[in-house]
């Protein structure tokens, strides 16, 4: 039986030896520079790179470039569900003006988004958070973990991290990332599936905020879609 196993498992080796050898290419060193990298089958490279020659790439025909989707540096403060939404509004019907309704990139589909009742609290950079009492007090609840590293903090000892969040301009309150382009958030627009198997692309008219596992793309052009 010992040997019948050790026999099972050598042929197992060669047959993974075999699968791993037929699967390998050469990647020349000439591809490999500052654009984005394509490691892919030579065949296949060639294919890619004849479609971006040849072809006419998604930024130049709809007139637009895909913009990123929000940021937080911490989704467990800025991304809430329904029940969560209604209280911060009950006490505070304000603060509907900063809640917006969301999408995940998984809720993107073709056609059309499938929305999963999930809400953003977008205070972006310069945002007056004492305008909004219930969402301060819902944040100051993670404050720690809000607050942007300093720029000459020091470990207090070996190994120690920073609780917070990333070191930037921002304040504890407000979304990490910068996002100029918020108003395209507003306005109709093309979303796009990050990591898909195909393609996952869909329009809005302007109801939804996505997170970073989405992008836009601020057109009208409901073509592009198709």
């Amino acid at each position: 039986m010992a040997g019948e196993a050790t026999g099972s498992s050598s042929s197992a080796i060669e047959g993974l030896s075999a699968a791993v050898h037929a699967a390998t290419y050469r990647a020349e060193r000439s591809d490999l520079t500052e654009e984005a990298w394509v490691l892919e089958p030579p065949d296949v490279a060639a294919l890619l790179k004849k479609i971006r020659e040849r072809g006419v790439s998604l930024e130049e025909y709809a007139g637009a470039s895909p913009l990123y989707g929000v940021k937080t540096g911490f989704n467990e403060a800025f991304l809430i569900d329904t029940a969560t939404r209604d209280q911060l509004v009950g006490d505070d019907p304000k603060a509907a003006d900063i809640i917006k309704p969301y999408l995940r990139g998984q809720d993107i589909g073709r056609w059309l988004p499938e929305w999963n009742g999930l809400w953003m609290i977008f205070a972006r950079r310069g945002i007056d958070i004492e305008e909004y009492p219930s969402v301060l007090r819902h944040l100051e609840s993670f404050r720690t973990q809000l607050e942007p590293k300093p720029a000459n903090w020091q470990p207090p000892k070996k190994d120690a991290k920073w609780p917070g969040r990333k070191a930037g301009s921002y304040r504890w309150y407000e979304i990490q990332d910068a996002v100029d382009y918020f108003e395209d958030f507003d306005r109709p627009k093309v979303l796009l599936r990050r990591i898909a198997f195909y393609a996952q692309v869909c329009t809005d008219q302007g109801q939804y905020m996505v997170n970073d596992s989405a992008l836009i793309l601020p057109t009208v052009d409901e073509w592009i879609v198709a």
